[in-house]
């Protein structure tokens, strides 16, 4: 091809030199048409194997680009050809020669759109149609060769619409006349001049192909016979000529895909011509077409299957040959025929008989193997794992219908009808799984069924697997999802095999570091699309991840001994573990995507009985103790997608989590008090309600009247105005009351403890629900998600209208219902004061109150009786206030502060850790005069700094640079130290409680350090079981024996791992803190038994603050706060959605008594760091008053004093933050950073 281009390149030149603008003579004429002939010959010598076949392979169209660029791009020479010669009659030919044999190209066929006006000012391809119109060969052929290319678009056949009519029209009369004509001598099949039979005829059936674009042109020719010449041109037994058979099956091809025309070339024996095609590259890839769009027709699909049963066998022999062809375009055709092949009984059961199955895998593993990517050209592996899912799928409905007929047979019912052999299988997915799942249940889908056995013995599963992993992270095609549900929905098929689920089981060394990805094992790979940790992933992907693991953890027992089912439910269990599984499949249950409850509560069953423990972390979450509840009552009403499944399956599931079963009415003893109670209430309440109501309304002189008549008192209505009444509320209970049937206590929300408090108009409209909260209390109650309004009402009609005092009685039953233990004989309800009814007080329980409790010290020396001490740490440590306030100067910042003990135990020193990599300590802070010394350790934020035991020593860590961490001795009292040593790959470190050692944090890694010598003692590595947390803190216990890092619990002296803890809650970091009396830890917001490792609560009051935590000095208190929010990432929509405003809080929990919120004080911003001083009577906390990417970066320091309320004095009342105009007690002070 080199050389060819040098040939044109040549013959160009000699163009310019000697015709270029000459006037053209005798002389000039016969050079020029020498010159264009020579230039004719050269390149049909180099297109001849592009116009056998046209979809040949790329690197042979490249190598005619350079040939084809010298010609083209030479705008010159192509503006004389198709301007000037084109329209000379001598010149005609042999320059619609040179464009035919450019356009063959598909790369340049846009050569016709940029030169497309001639000489004499008609546009090109009305030139072209005007000579194919007259009939003259070789002109008439070379037009139809270029109007192919140029009618390649569906705009230019409706702008030419008329015009290709009567080309069409003309066009098959010729076909009629030219098919069967001889080409004597012919040589070759490519020759222009003299043009050829074959030539004349490929070049029309070409122009065809391009023309089927178009409805009105594809019916025409059906008309006036297409369908006869279809049937001469695909018979090679009498065409016997490969390029009019390979054109007229491309032709026959496109028109099925287009046109239903299937029944009438099936009918009239094109089948069996097609069949006599000979095995070639090419005629193979044209037969196969016409299957794939022949087959894509139902009712082609259906008179297939009554063909004679060798002719069906003979189809799918023949598509399944054609998957050893090594051409692309030949495997695409034959892969989406046996999609459709494999959709009907009879075809499906000749695929079986020739072994397709085997044919299909082997060409799958050979294609995996040199798959490296999901970002090229995969369309042939995607369609053949269609083909391997299809297949399952429909061996499956088979399976489930014939489980159908022996079930009815045994339950005398009607058996559903029989699957006919021409009966098309259904494609829904949700049948798909339903089928599975009826399987499963009845024990029908079992390892030795001989279909998942044949998958099995040929390895597939691990080619599939490996692909899997192999694409986990890779930017996928818009197609991969579908893709990946496939592959999903083979494996949910095939595990209900023991050998495939320990297949799955098996550990992977499979590490994607730069991506940050780490596969454990298979099950790990459907674990990530459930959480969405790999490529996004789509609902309905992770239902198809989801519905394998399910079958993974609920599969039968039925076909293995005890010992090997044993073996499984351990290697699964671990596996789930491994890659927290747990965790994932409990985030589906929190997520609107209601139609996959029903598998995760599966899911959640089956792990439950391969591990008790899995029963004990779920028995004290928040699902089972009310939000399951509610699935199940909606449910029941068949208010979701599967709410059949769910009932079913989440029922069972409380059942074994919990031992009860479920029922609407789950406590019946405490209904049944509720139900004999004597509901009482003061009239006069009542009446003062409506007389506000009729107020609010502007019924003025009605409401004078009732104050009259009723004789109420009008400073009792102030009184109920300052409490805020709800007079609104009543009347909306009694208008909605009168518009529907009834009103019943479902009308109220019944998953909560309802807390009445009579509100005004405002605020009843910014407040979801009727409950109320005390901030100071420490009781905080679930508030109802649902609205009062938007609550189903009873159905059941009533014999009376609804009156006031029958809606009143029912709506304080329902308060009444929602006490913790309600009483039968009680004092009047209130209407405005919230109902709650006291809990049972025994003798040995210390009071409430103060005094009686201190009175009753003298009977019961400790604390005045049970609960005595609790009650004294709520009034000492539920009671706070701002002493000081030090606000930080704009260009640093506060980072972490602790106290610092030097001088006097009951004035402890603050110091301070800045942005700048300073620690500042200050002066005693309860004097007036406050002053700062400093000292640099990092060149960057200081992330954390602890103190030894005995003030000798500090450690501090940083945010980045080296060193990462410093060991620091302590020369003065002051702020001065003396660097010891430098830990450069330790993000976090802290002393033991002796000080002999040291613990640091390399990720997920722990290492411990000898303090004297600053050796390593041993590392502890979590391997392939670490939780992956993005921020881990090792710390020790305090009896330094035991160390807990990333979830993980290891021994100090052997380095061994003791125990792993599930991953729950939390993934932003393992925030774990061990108690002092070393019974229980925390991590997050999960208790753990430290002697039996069960979960023992889930706080929930702690989820938001478990970050930054502090323990008294005795263990019994912990104090938490809310860190700052991160920044919102901005979204340019249109409408963006008003985020609610963060709630920043300190907290206080009672330890003692399983972390009970004693008191939270809200803030008004997050927290970076918090601290007590050794005495426990002040609290530090260190906040940013602005964001970190603020320019001036703010923050302060505010400490408050324990067990001192708010002043009554205003002027030395508590405030939350800092107002210029009202300064808190101290004031604000600015530092001095000067020593």
């Amino acid at each position: 091809m080199i050389m060819g281009a040098k040939k044109i390149e040549d013959l160009i030149k000699l163009w310019e030199k000697k015709c270029k603008g000459v006037r053209l003579t005798d002389n000039t004429s016969l050079l020029l048409t020498q010159i264009l002939t020579k230039m004719c010959g050269v390149l049909e010598v180099g297109t001849e194997k592009l116009f056998i076949d046209p979809m040949e392979s790329d690197d042979y169209n490249k190598s005619l680009t350079d040939m084809y660029k010298v010609v083209t791009s030479n705008r010159e020479f192509m503006r004389w050809l198709v301007g000037t010669y084109l329209v000379k009659e001598e010149f005609t030919s042999v320059s619609m020669r040179i464009l035919c044999t450019v356009v063959l190209n598909k790369k340049f066929d846009n050569v016709i759109n940029n030169f497309k006006i001639t000489a004499d000012g008609m546009d090109l391809l009305t030139f072209l149609i005007k000579i194919a119109v007259q009939r003259e060969e070789p002109r008439c052929s070379y037009a139809y060769a270029m109007l192919s290319r140029a009618m390649d678009s569906e705009h230019l056949l409706e702008v030419y619409l008329q015009a290709n009519i009567m080309l069409i029209s003309i066009l098959i009369q010729d076909m009629h006349v030219l098919k069967g004509q001889p080409d004597p001598g012919r040589k070759k099949y490519y020759c222009l001049d003299p043009i050829t039979k074959s030539t004349q005829q490929v070049f029309r059936l070409r122009f065809l192909i391009y023309a089927t674009h178009n409805t009105e042109l594809r019916e025409l020719m059906i008309k006036l016979g297409l369908m006869d010449l279809l049937l001469y041109y695909c018979d090679f037994d009498k065409t016997q000529d490969f390029q009019l058979t390979n054109e007229g099956m491309q032709l026959l091809s496109c028109l099925l895909y287009r046109l239903p025309q299937g029944t009438e070339f099936v009918e009239r024996g094109g089948i069996q011509k097609i069949l006599h095609t000979p095995n070639k590259s090419a005629p193979m890839s044209f037969v196969a077409g016409i299957f794939a769009g022949g087959f894509m027709t139902n009712h082609m699909r259906f008179i297939t299957c009554h063909l004679p049963y060798p002719i069906v066998m003979k189809i799918v022999s023949y598509l399944l040959s054609a998957l050893d062809i090594t051409r692309l375009v030949c495997i695409r055709y034959a892969t989406l025929a046996l999609v459709h092949t494999v959709g009907r009984p009879l075809l499906l059961k000749v695929f079986d008989e020739m072994y397709g199955l085997i044919v299909v895998f082997e060409w799958v593993k050979k294609e995996l193997e040199y798959v490296k990517d999901f970002e090229g050209e995969n369309e042939n592996v995607t369609v053949a794992i269609d083909v391997l899912e299809r297949y399952l799928c429909h061996h499956v409905s088979l399976k489930a219908h014939e489980w159908k007929c022996i079930n009815a047979k045994s339950t005398g019912e009607r058996p559903p009808d029989p699957i006919q052999p021409d009966e098309e299988f259904s494609k829904e997915l949700g049948n798909f799984y339903d089928d599975v799942d009826l399987l499963h249940q009845e024990g029908a889908l079992v390892g030795n069924w001989e279909v998942v056995r044949q998958f099995h013995n040929l390895n597939m599963i691990k080619y599939l697997l490996n692909f899997l992993i192999a694409t986990a992270h890779l930017k996928p095609q818009r197609d991969a999802k579908n893709f990946f549900v496939k592959i999903n929905n083979i494996f949910e098929v095939l595990c209900c095999s023991h050998d495939v689920i320990q297949l799955l089981s098996e550990p992977i060394r499979s590490t994607n570091h730069a991506e940050g990805i780490l596969i454990l094992c298979g099950i790990n790979m459907f674990i990530m699309q459930v959480g969405q940790k790999v490529h996004p992933t789509d609902n309905k992907q992770r239902y198809s991840a989801l519905a394998v693991i399910t079958q993974c953890v609920c599969y039968s027992k039925a076909e293995n001994t005890i010992k090997k089912v044993k073996f499984i439910k351990h290697t699964v269990r671990q596996c789930l573990r491994l890659c927290n599984g747990l965790q994932v499949i409990l985030s589906v249950l929190t997520q609107p995507n209601d139609y996959m409850w029903w598998s995760a509560c599966k899911a959640l069953i089956g792990m439950v009985y391969n591990d008790e423990v899995v029963a004990n972390i779920l028995k004290p979450m928040p699902l089972f103790n009310g939000l399951l509840q509610e699935m199940l009552k909606n449910a029941e009403k068949g208010q979701y997608e599967n709410s059949k499944k769910l009932f079913t399956y989440g029922s069972k599931l409380l059942k074994i989590v919990t031992g009860k079963e479920f029922s609407r009415n789950a406590n019946v003893e405490k209904m049944e008090i509720v139900s004999k109670t004597n509901i009482n209430y003061s009239e006069t309440e009542l009446l003062e309600l409506i007389h506000e109501h009729l107020q609010v309304k502007g019924l003025s002189k009605s409401a004078e009247s009732l104050l009259q008549e009723g004789k109420l008192n009008c400073v009792i209505m102030d009184t109920c105005k300052s409490q805020t009444t709800a007079g609104n509320d009543i009347a909306d209970l009694y208008n909605s009351a009168s518009q529907s049937t009834a009103f019943t206590k479902w009308n109220c929300p019944g998953n909560s403890k309802i807390k009445l408090k009579w509100r005004s108009t405002d605020e009843v409209s910014n407040s979801p629900s009727l409950s109320s909260e005390h901030t100071d209390s420490g009781k905080h109650g679930k508030e109802s998600s649902t609205p009062l309004e938007e609550q189903p009402i009873a159905t059941t009609p009533l014999e009376k209208q609804p009156t006031l005092d029958k809606l009143m009685v029912d709506y304080l039953e329902e308060q009444h219902s929602h006490c913790e233990t309600p009483t039968s004989a009680r004092p009047k309800f209130s209407l405005i004061e919230p109902h709650s009814c006291q809990k049972p007080q025994y003798k040995w329980n210390a009071p409430y109150n103060v005094a009686h409790r201190r009175k009753r010290m003298e009977v019961f020396m400790s604390h005045g009786g049970v609960h005595g001490k609790s009650y004294d740490k709520q009034i000492f440590y539920g009671r706070m206030r701002v002493i000081k306030t030090v606000e930080c100067p704009e260009d640093i910042g506060f980072s972490q502060i602790k106290f610092r003990q030097l001088d006097s135990p009951s004035n402890p020193r603050i110091q301070f850790a800045t942005c700048e990599g300073r620690l500042s300590l200050g002066s005693e802070f309860l004097n007036s005069m406050f002053r700062m010394s400093s000292f640099l350790c990092h060149n960057c934020p200081i992330t954390s700094f602890s103190y030894s035991k005995d003030n000798q020593m500090m450690i501090s860590s940083g945010a980045w640079g080296t060193p990462r961490t410093c060991l620091w001795h302590c020369l003065l009292d002051d702020c001065i130290f003396l660097a010891k040593h430098h830990f450069n790959h330790d993000s976090h470190m802290e002393f033991s409680q002796s000080n002999d050692k040291l613990v640091g944090t390399r990720g997920s890694n722990a290492v411990i350090y000898d303090t004297a010598t600053y050796k390593k003692i041993v590392e502890l590595r979590p391997g392939v079981l670490k939780n992956i947390y993005k921020n881990n803190q090792a710390k020790f216990d305090h009896s330094d024996k035991l160390v807990l890092s990333n979830g993980i619990l290891w021994d100090v002296r052997s380095g061994a791992m003791i125990h792993k803890f599930d991953k729950i809650g939390k993934e932003n970091g393992c925030y774990g803190r061990f108690h002092q009396k070393g019974l229980h830890l925390l991590i997050n917001n999960v208790m753990w038994d430290m002697r039996t490792f069960k979960l023992m609560k889930i706080i929930e009051d702690m989820e938001k603050c478990c970050e930054i935590m502090k323990y008294t000095s005795d263990g019994d208190i912990l104090f938490g706060a809310t860190p700052p929010a991160p920044k919102p990432i901005k979204v340019f929509t249109i409408e963006p959605k008003p985020q609610p405003p963060p709630h920043y809080m300190i907290r206080t929990f009672d330890a003692e008594r399983e972390y009970k919120t004693i008191t939270t004080v809200d803030t008004r911003w997050g927290m970076n760091s918090i601290d007590l001083d050794p005495a426990d009577c002040y609290l530090a906390i260190s906040a940013p008053t602005t964001d970190v990417d603020d320019i001036p970066y703010k923050t302060l320091c505010r400490v408050y004093e324990i067990g001192r309320g708010s002043s009554v004095d205003p002027a030395d009342e508590c405030i939350d933050y800092y107002d210029e105009e009202y300064m808190p007690v101290g004031g604000p002070i600015k530092l001095d950073r000067t020593l």
